[in-house]
């Protein structure tokens, strides 16, 4: 969601267009960028270099399928504040889409270091380290991930598949049952614990898994 600026202040320096960000803000969470997205375009009419405003119109755009432009825009926003770990995240996010991946790697790095427990930038500096196949250099990141929030479903069941990949089946399947334990209803990792029981000989174990997956998804 679109959250508040980082010094809490109602439009900080805006003054008038202060309340017009508040009213694009509430566009925008209602799922309305398209909308959102004309009022930013006004504000930064008047003010240019506002960071914020860069920052959620390159938010907007992405939503908005406009990659190239919500790069240039994000990363202008990063120019005039560049101690926002959300735009470095976001950034990031919009590169690893593009498969642009190394350059995500970058962006995640700035976002941890200028905030050491942002769980999700961890999380999507394992994804992208994981899309390269760099399964030993994703696995710290999401481990701090799930360190981080260990109630996080996902992360569990993604470290679990590289725990996995790499062999370490027992930490995997630990994995794959907190995912479970966090969201009965998330199915992934039904089908994972099904996988790694097969690779451990486990045949029997494997198909009640593999057959509750099944039930999950129908369902």
């Amino acid at each position: 969601s679109v959250g508040a600026g980082q010094d809490g202040k109602e439009g900080g320096g805006l003054g008038v267009g202060g309340k017009n960000l508040d009213a694009a803000k509430v566009l925008h969470n209602s799922g309305k960028p398209a909308e959102a997205l004309s009022i930013y375009k006004k504000i930064l009419e008047s003010l240019p270099n506002e960071p914020e405003v860069l920052h959620l119109m390159g938010i907007a755009l992405f939503q908005e399928g406009e990659d190239t432009d919500a790069i240039g825009f994000i990363k202008k926003s990063i120019e005039f504040d560049p101690g926002s770990s959300d735009a470095h995240n976001d950034l990031g996010n919009i590169y690893t889409k593009n498969e642009r991946f190394e350059d995500a790697i970058a962006c995640y790095k700035a976002a941890i270091e200028l905030q050491q427990d942002f769980a999700n930038a961890h999380y999507n500096l394992g994804y992208a380290y994981f899309c390269l196949k760099k399964l030993r250099d994703a696995l710290p990141s999401f481990e701090t991930s799930v360190e981080l929030e260990p109630k996080n479903a996902m992360a569990q069941n993604t470290l679990g598949k590289v725990l996995k990949d790499l062999g370490n089946y027992d930490r995997a399947l630990e994995c794959f049952e907190a995912a479970i334990s966090a969201n009965k209803l998330y199915f992934a990792p039904y089908t994972n614990i099904g996988i790694t029981l097969l690779a451990l000989g486990r045949r029997e174990e494997s198909l009640m898994y593999f057959k509750r997956s099944l039930e999950n998804t129908r369902g």
